[in-house]
Order: C-alpha cells, then structure tokens, then sequence
C-alpha cells in the first residue's frame, strides 16, 4: 500500500512539473524587431551600450556618441 502512494505522489509531481514547464516556456513564434542604423537617425551602426532611464528615453552609446531614443525618433 506505501509503494502505491509512492508512486500516485511521484506521478503526481511529474504531472504538475509538466504543467509548470508549459507555462513557463511558452512563447510566442515570432517576435517583432527593428532595426535602427545611421539612416533612422543613429549616429553609428556601432552601438557599445543600451540603458533606459526613469522617463522611458533609451540612450544608446555609439562609438561616435551617444543618442537618445524615445520610441519612435533618436
């Protein structure tokens, strides 16, 4: 009778960590991108670091300077 409960427990986790791991890498097929270089507006195609600010901006660091990015123009 303790081996049986044994087993119930075991499939049991076997079950829910399936269910969680559904769950958890699930993703969708396509992810939209952009691509920016020196035609949108950014000074370099060398981008050398990407921060985010408290106001949204994204500031981008070129190897020519650095540009601020608020979503839609730099």
């Amino acid at each position: 009778m303790i081996v049986k409960q044994g087993y119930i427990g075991v499939l049991a986790i076997l079950l829910i960590f399936s269910i969680q791991t559904n769950r958890v890498f699930a993703q969708p097929e396509f992810l939209p991108l952009n691509h920016f270089g020196t035609n949108e507006g950014l000074s370099s195609s060398s981008v050398t670091s990407i921060a985010q600010d408290h106001n949204g901006f994204m500031w981008i660091g070129t190897r020519k300077g650095l540009n601020r990015f608020d979503g839609y123009h730099f």
